[in-house]
């Protein structure tokens, strides 16, 4: 959602209009406000009966889950009226501070951890509590180091039909794809809920966390490559914002298969290590959400230009629909299948599926893009990189035992070939100057 806002924010600030970008700004919290008062009265709702009447949940915790439940109403609330000031912090580039921001809420979770241990109260309980806690205060400090560094994030009652009309609309598609991918997520916990009960569920989240641990390490590129992107296409510099796009790609999918393709080999071995005892399913659900992973970030790299064009009702309603509708082919997977793993098989395939409507879609608006030198130029070499490494990672995992000595060679593997490999052959004589020059600088400073 966020990235619906900053894309009128990165317009307004590529005019260099103050009262403009005001009003823009006043304009996206209020719809955001909107937003988190619909949220509100859904959840209570239909979320409540659901909870209620649908759910797998023992009857001894019910009370504790209902607890929950509105706990995290109130964090949702409370994240989406923040959305527009993320949004200014990626508008301004302002990375920096992004980045401290993203630390301190890792560092903040850690305390969780911690407190989880030495509390006494009910576990889950006390987990939502300090969960709000957490956003709070990394909502309180984003929105006081914006209200002191930018001008325009300050509220003011204004109405301004020839903005708020274009942003309701922006916004509403937005938020109906973004609701559609939210719904799919959920639904599809809610039907191996009822389908495989609450230890499948478990194996689920566990999956989950660790998708979402990776693809927020690497989706911290598309951030810093998003204000580019819109900026080229604002000026009409779409030879650069195609370039732009590329270079996207290409990072994302480095780190992203840096990272990935080790922890897909010992999965088994460290997920014992977090967890001691792994859920029957997990490792089998975390090596495809992965995969599948990779496919959601390449769709979001070509969703920045669709939506840097305004024009995104085309793309949110069919993507959106698309994505609703995975959730009737879950179920009658669920029903005929004797294996929850299908499910995942299932998302991998929805997932690629919306990648090729997306790319018809985004070609329908940039009809001079060229798909097959995209592809030379971004990706190409990555995967032959990629398919270079996996038998020297094959090799590993069949030659040595499952442990910390293999994990180790893995890790090392993955730097020596992955890295390696995309910095000689992936990376331009540029981009490796710059690099080079970047770790020189670093060094210097250590010394």
């Amino acid at each position: 959602m966020s990235g619906a806002t900053s894309r009128f924010l990165i317009f307004g600030l590529g005019r260099k209009d103050l009262n403009r970008l005001k009003q823009i700004f006043s304009s996206a919290l209020l719809i955001h406000i909107g937003i988190a008062v619909i949220v509100f009265i859904i959840a209570e709702t239909v979320g409540l009966w659901f909870l209620y009447e649908k759910l797998v949940i023992p009857g001894e915790r019910m009370n504790a889950a209902v607890i929950v439940f509105q706990i995290s109403i109130l964090t949702a609330m409370m994240e989406i009226t923040q959305v527009p000031y993320s949004a200014s912090i990626i508008s301004h580039e302002r990375f920096g501070i992004y980045a401290y921001i993203e630390i301190l809420n890792v560092c903040l979770k850690l305390i969780i951890v911690y407190l989880l241990v030495i509390g006494n109260w009910d576990k889950l309980i006390l987990y939502s509590i300090l969960v709000f806690v957490s956003s709070f205060v990394v909502m309180m400090i984003s929105r006081l180091y914006c209200r002191r560094n930018f001008q325009e994030c300050h509220f003011q009652w204004e109405w301004k039909r020839e903005i708020f009309i274009p942003m309701i609309s922006f916004s509403g598609w937005d938020l109906y794809g973004n609701m559609s991918v939210t719904v799919r997520q959920q639904g599809m916990v809610m039907l191996i809920n009822i389908f495989w009960g609450t230890v499948v569920n478990a194996a689920v989240g566990i999956a989950s966390v660790v998708q979402t641990t990776i693809s927020n390490m690497v989706i911290n590129i598309l951030s810093a490559f998003k204000p580019q992107i819109i900026k080229q296409y604002a000026t009409g510099n779409l030879i650069y914002m195609e370039q732009l796009m590329s270079y996207c790609c290409k990072f994302m999918s480095i780190l992203f298969i840096l990272l990935s393709v080790p922890l897909i080999f010992e999965m088994n071995f460290v997920l014992t290590i977090w967890l001691g005892v792994v859920p029957e399913y997990t490792v089998s659900f975390a090596r495809i959400v992965l995969i599948s992973n990779w496919v959601g970030l390449m769709n979001n790299v070509f969703m920045i230009p669709i939506q840097a064009t305004g024009q995104i009702k085309e793309v949110s309603f069919v993507t959106g629909s698309l994505y609703l509708l995975t959730l009737p082919s879950i179920y009658g997977v669920l029903y005929f299948c004797d294996t929850p793993v299908s499910v995942f098989i299932c998302m991998l395939l929805s997932n690629s599926l919306i990648l090729l409507v997306n790319l018809y879609i985004f070609k329908s608006k940039f009809k001079k893009f060229s798909f097959w030198k995209f592809f030379q130029t971004s990706l190409c070499s990555v995967i032959l990189v990629l398919l270079f490494s996996m038998p020297f990672f094959m090799v590993l995992h069949y030659w040595f035992q499952e442990g910390w000595l293999r994990l180790v060679f893995s890790i090392f593997l993955s730097l020596f070939l992955i890295l390696g490999g995309s910095y000689l052959f992936v990376l331009d004589a540029k981009q490796q100057v710059m690099i080079t020059d970047f770790i020189k600088k670093k060094v210097c400073l250590w010394h």
